[in-house]
């Protein structure tokens, strides 16, 4: 008790174990997102938060928040 969904932030690292549930995002257009950079993703979290994670390093180099 006392966990809120994460707190997510560019610079900072997404790691898969321990957040809620996140989807890799392969339809970003249907989504409104733009295209990913060369080596990059993007995931959706359950609370329609958008990520675009660096493949090789993990970290968050943009982000999309539903608030």
């Amino acid at each position: 008790s006392g966990y809120g969904p994460p707190r997510w932030a560019r610079g900072a690292r997404y790691y898969g174990d321990g957040y809620g549930p996140t989807y890799v995002v392969h339809d970003y257009r249907g989504y409104g997102l733009r295209a990913p950079p060369r080596g990059h993703y993007w995931r959706r979290s359950d609370a329609g938060d958008y990520l675009l994670v660096a493949v090789a390093t993990g970290i968050i180099t943009d982000l999309i928040l539903r608030h």
